[in-house]
């Protein structure tokens, strides 16, 4: 029988991770749970799978990069020195694959996190937001999605607007998105005493509406 392309590791709080199976050995000897960022709401904040590693706290997408890393440069007998440029290339062979594994999944609607970064594009030398990703990956993992919105939060007083763009702009050319009728600008915050059923609201909501 062929090998299956990933594994479930159960975390906390009724979580899974799904895992490349090349990865899952090494991942495996660890217990994750699940780490909620930092918020007006902690308890609701997004979830993160992490684990403590020789009295370190170490994030699981963090854990699986560095482990491509030492791997290859153990194989090399370059383990702790710096990596070099074609060092890169194969961990984003490696962050690659295990992306396309994640997508995969049949059945399922991926939802995925990243950061980005506003800052001068190296090509046209104009400013823009650019997704926090190692090299050619800021290109070609987005392509394996249908939506990239971006989320971003503005604090006025005591009160946060969070909201999404859901369409390309000068500043954020990766946006794109496959719903219909949505502006480009959608306000997704949880009111204050919404938060007993934050899936009736924000995001979860907009979601909800438009899958309808």
């Amino acid at each position: 029988m062929p090998k299956e392309p990933y594994r479930v590791i159960e975390l906390t709080q009724g979580y899974v991770a799904v895992i490349s199976t090349e990865d899952f050995r090494r991942v495996n000897r660890h217990s994750w749970s699940v780490h909620r960022s930092a918020g007006s709401n902690r308890s609701l904040g997004r979830p993160y799978a992490r684990a403590n590693i020789n009295g370190k706290k170490v994030y699981l997408h963090r854990f699986i990069m560095d482990a491509a890393m030492d791997r290859l440069q153990w194989l090399d007998n370059r383990l702790g020195t710096w990596p070099r440029q074609d060092d890169w290339t194969s961990v984003m062979s490696v962050m690659r694959n295990a992306m396309r594994t994640i997508t995969s999944i049949k059945n399922k609607t991926i939802y995925i996190t990243a950061h980005s970064q506003y800052k001068q594009d190296e090509t046209t030398s104009k400013m823009m937001n650019e997704i926090n990703m190692v090299g050619s990956l800021k290109v070609k993992l987005p392509l394996l999605f249908s939506d990239i919105w971006q989320f971003n939060a503005e604090t006025k007083g005591t009160d946060t607007q969070f909201r999404i763009q859901t369409k390309p702009d000068r500043y954020s050319p990766y946006v794109r998105c496959s719903t219909q009728g949505l502006d480009l600008y959608e306000d997704v915050t949880i009111p204050k005493d919404g938060w007993e059923n934050p899936e009736q609201h924000g995001l979860g909501k907009l979601l909800k509406t438009h899958k309808e």
